[in-house]
């Protein structure tokens, strides 16, 4: 049977308003909501903080004043007290009145008595005799217990807080010292992209070692096989954030770039991932910039190690490492290559280029460099990461500096 082809053009049409209809309905909807989009991103967004909660010595109460409406006009009578106004209507009883039924506030003495306890008692003006002082309520012959090792129990533990409250100031303070002291070090650096209207894209990250020299991983300035052309490089000093800029960051423009001379990369083993950038322009140290602390020696046990990453919110965190150096590497046992290992309840990924300093005797030193393919930037599942070690490679990196 052959269809009606008026019944299908019908349905087709109905079909079509359908989804004109809907399409209306989201439409209008969505710039309905669009009044709320501010509240809702605050509300996402929301960053409270509580500097300072009142003590219950500083709340006051409110005095609260009763008054009466009339619908006739008054003179107001310049005639009060501490408690109460008065008012003087003019001819209150030959006028027509609203009808309004007051509750009046009864006194403290019709309220049903009851066995409570009174716990804080508040005193305004205390005298001189005992200043700041409340009377104890109940004396202490009235006091049942006469042992008082629950009072050296709450003693006690309110110094074990305490303690753990410092160690946790303390160990923040050291931190923060820490990174401050790293960061300096740190150099973000970017390649130009082709297909992004000539945009330049965060690749990798590296150290500063002198004026005009940075060292960072070869596989950083390396793409599909070929090394970027200077001119398609730039880094940038002092940036404490991937989504802002700071005071003192200063972008500058690359003028040569050298990788390690026996850099390779055979059967999927890398040997010798380093890389040298030299700078078009000189860079002047600051606070937020400062050459790193490179040793020309060798270094004794260190108290600590660490790199750095950047995190969701674009801020620049330190990844402490765990103790244990020298690990089994991904490659296994490999030359001039040490593998880190950090916990798992770090979430951040550490950057490719990125620094391995360690802390000897009250200094930080930069030991190695991390090797690694920024192509694969990710999440990072596996809590290890492997660094070129700088001991064996002094003599080629003093060669630029030297120059």
């Amino acid at each position: 049977m052959k269809p009606n082809s008026a019944l299908l053009k019908l349905i087709i049409r109905l079909l079509i308003l359908i989804i004109l209809f809907i399409l209306i309905f989201i439409i209008s909807t969505v710039l309905y909501s669009a009044r709320y989009w501010p509240d809702i991103y605050n509300y996402v967004n929301a960053n409270i903080t509580i500097k300072r909660i009142p003590t219950l010595s500083e709340i006051t109460v409110a005095e609260i004043e009763y008054t009466t409406e009339f619908t006739t006009e008054f003179d107001y009578v310049d005639s009060t007290t501490d408690a109460y106004e008065y008012f003087e209507v003019k001819d209150a009883y030959s006028k027509e009145k609203r009808e309004v039924n007051i509750d009046f506030a009864g006194d403290y003495s019709e309220v049903p008595e009851k066995g409570v306890l009174v716990e804080y008692v508040f005193i305004d003006e205390p005298t001189t005799v005992n200043v700041g002082k409340v009377p104890d309520l109940i004396g202490d012959s009235e006091i049942g217990a006469r042992d008082f090792k629950d009072v050296d129990f709450l003693d006690g533990h309110h110094r074990i807080v305490e303690e753990l409250e410092r160690y946790s100031r303390s160990k923040s303070d050291e931190e923060s010292a820490d990174l401050n002291v790293v960061s300096a070090w740190i150099v973000t650096v970017f390649v130009k992209n082709t297909t992004a209207n000539g945009q330049f894209d965060y690749v990798c990250d590296g150290a500063l070692i002198s004026n005009q020299h940075v060292l960072t991983g070869a596989r950083c300035t390396v793409h599909a096989n070929a090394t970027f052309k200077p001119d398609d490089v730039i880094v940038i000093v002092g940036k404490k954030s991937l989504q802002g800029s700071g005071g003192n960051e200063k972008a500058v423009r690359v003028t040569e770039i050298h990788r390690q001379d026996n850099f390779t990369i055979v059967n999927g083993k890398v040997l010798n991932e380093l890389a040298v950038l030299k700078l078009d322009e000189i860079v002047y140290v600051n606070d937020d910039v400062q050459i790193a602390n490179i040793s020309t020696g060798e270094l004794g046990d260190s108290d600590k190690s660490l790199t750095t990453a950047w995190a969701f919110s674009g801020e620049l965190k330190s990844v402490y490492f765990e103790k244990v150096e020298n690990g089994s590497c991904a490659d296994g046992d490999l030359e001039n290559v040490l593998c880190a290992t950090y916990g798992n309840e770090v979430a951040l990924c550490p950057s490719y280029g990125g620094l391995y300093a360690v802390k000897v005797e009250n200094a930080w030193f930069l030991r190695g460099i991390r090797s690694g393919d920024p192509a694969e930037r990710g999440i990072c599942f596996i809590k290890r990461i492997d660094y070129t070690t700088l001991d064996n490679y002094l003599d080629w990196i003093n060669q630029f500096l030297e120059k």
